[in-house]
Order: C-alpha cells, then structure tokens, then sequence
C-alpha cells in the first residue's frame, strides 16, 4: 500500500511539473510573439515569422504549453475525463498546426521552409 502511495505523489509531482511547464512555455512564446501574436489564421494581418527565444527550440510553443497542461492534468487530477479531453486537445491542436504550417509556408515561403529544417513541430529534434 505505502509503494501506491509513492507511486501516486511520484505520477502527481510530474503532472504538476508538466502543467507548470506548459505555462512557462505558454508565457515565453506570449513575450517572443510579441506584436506578431495572431488568434488562429490570419490571412488580413500575417504577422512576421517569428523564430528567436522559445520559438528557437519550438515551432508550435502555445500548442506545446497546452498540450503539456492538459496531459499535466490528467496525471494531477487522475480522472478519465482530463484524459479524453487531454488527448482530445492534443488530437485538434495537432490538425491546426498542420494547416497553420500550410498557410506559414504560402506567407513565409522559403524562410519559413528553412526554419522548419532547424526547428521541430513540437522541440528541436522531432
């Protein structure tokens, strides 16, 4: 019984520490956006391709943060609608990042092609 206590604070402190990394991720892509920061697809006001600070290491940090916030969730709060809903929202954020990929690739043409070489959808490497 003790072992399923340590094995429950341990599966807790590590949703804490991922929702507590979502929203520093969360904030940091915020403060490197900037004036760039645009509510879904924008095709009026494009913005520029933004790639210092978090988006150095991410393409998609808002949708990492999320994504690292709900999973957290889940894992603090152990119930099964914070995991339907965790992989739900990762499912739906995944497809708008693929179309916002489309659209940054027909405004950003080139530049954004040679950035998606050096930075991942989700981190540096994958």
């Amino acid at each position: 019984m003790a072992r399923l206590v340590v094995q429950d604070r341990v599966v807790k402190a590590l949703g804490g520490i991922m929702v507590l990394a979502g929203l520093s991720i969360y904030a940091l892509a915020l403060s490197a956006l900037a004036d760039s920061w645009r509510l879904g697809i924008d095709r009026q006001s494009t913005g520029d391709l933004v790639t210092r600070g978090i988006f150095a290491w991410t393409r998609n940090p808002i949708y990492l943060g999320l994504d690292l916030i709900a999973i957290g969730s889940f894992l603090v709060l152990g119930r099964l609608v914070f995991l339907v809903l965790g992989f739900t929202l990762v499912g739906l954020l995944h497809e708008q990042i693929r179309r916002e990929e489309i659209f940054l690739s027909q405004v950003h043409g080139r530049a954004y092609q040679q950035y998606c070489t050096r930075v991942g959808r989700y981190i540096k490497w994958w």
